[in-house]
């Protein structure tokens, strides 16, 4: 019989955007969910005498127009983040292996049309019956990544603009991923840098929004016409870094009157094991050469007893690199 933890998602790229592909990679999720929207009724307008509601036989029902949700899960140092990196970001780049299994692929910001993925979950009743519903069509409209001093990397992904959805589908089989490792930041090598000093961070928070349409199949076509998502404006990238207040540095870029004394690259590591050799699985967060904006008001606030300041910021393009890289060596040959 099923249990009630046996709620799962699973994933898989789409070769043709809107069809929908057997899932074969296991999200061992946190939190979040992903559903169907659907359209209201559509009701008459006129008015009948005698009646004091629109009668039943005058509403149509237009169903699905599109999937949405959020999925939040911990990175891993194989069959994981490296694969959704495509789909995340719109290009990634790999190198490799060193030390016979260790892969760097790089993710960057880059045009997201036609990455598409199809997601399977399967929920579980109170009968312990599993129901496993279908999404196809699917689109990662942004991630945001998390981190705080001895935990791990958690991302969470936003979803959009699906185009179907079949209930009780068969149930894929998906085993999760042995030999794969948290990324985390419980280890010495770690680091947080800002305009290239390493700073004593305590916590870290990056998103990527990519601002859509909404995808779907409504509002924009008679007959309900499915489409994918389509990015609309520039992707935001926004950083938040909490620190020990130890000096006035950030809030003067904060509070700065030049664009130069406002802007600062902004760069993260997380580590994993060992991988093979001295091969050590990283997930690495750069804005090197592309400025970020720090964004006021820096607050400064004391907690217990020790005052701590939260820098955000805004990443800029500086019209030859690409405003952010996502680098992570992982044990997976491609992404």
């Amino acid at each position: 019989m099923a249990a009630n933890i046996d709620h799962y998602f699973a994933w898989k790229a789409e070769a043709t955007p809107g069809t929908a592909v057997t899932p074969d990679k296991l999200v061992e999720w946190v939190s979040g969910d992903v559903g169907g929207v659907y359209g209201a009724p559509i009701e008459s307008q006129a008015i009948i005498p005698s009646h004091m509601a629109v009668r039943y036989d005058r509403v149509a029902r237009p169903g699905l127009i599109s999937v949405t949700g959020q999925l939040v899960f911990e990175a891993l140092t194989k069959g994981n983040i490296s694969a959704f990196l495509s789909s995340m970001m719109g290009s990634v780049a790999t190198t490799g292996p060193s030390d016979t299994s260790a892969y760097t692929h790089t993710g960057s910001l880059a045009d997201l049309r036609g990455k598409t993925i199809t997601i399977q979950k399967n929920v579980v009743d109170t009968t312990g019956t599993n129901h496993a519903y279908t999404y196809a069509g699917c689109k990662i409209g942004g991630f945001t990544l998390t981190c705080q001093v001895g935990g791990p990397i958690t991302i969470a992904i936003d979803i959009v603009g699906g185009k179907s959805e079949v209930t009780n589908t068969a149930a894929v089989s998906v085993s999760p991923v042995s030999g794969a490792y948290l990324y985390h930041w419980a280890n010495a090598a770690n680091a947080v840098s800002i305009a290239g000093s390493a700073v004593n961070a305590k916590s870290v928070s990056c998103s990527v929004k990519f601002p859509t349409d909404g995808g779907g199949s409504a509002n924009r076509f008679i007959g309900n016409v499915w489409r994918q998502a389509l990015v609309t404006a520039y992707p935001e990238v926004m950083w938040t870094v909490g620190l020990e207040y130890d000096a006035t540095t950030y809030l003067d870029m904060a509070r700065a009157t030049t664009r130069s004394a406002g802007q600062a690259s902004f760069s993260t590591l997380f580590t994993g094991d060992v991988l093979a050799g001295a091969a050590t699985a990283y997930a690495s967060l750069t804005l090197t050469s592309a400025k970020c904006d720090v964004m006021g008001p820096a607050t400064v606030a004391v907690v217990k007893g020790i005052p701590q300041i939260q820098v955000s910021a805004k990443a800029r393009y500086d019209a030859s690199n690409n405003p952010l890289t996502f680098a992570v060596v992982s044990a997976d040959s491609t992404p």
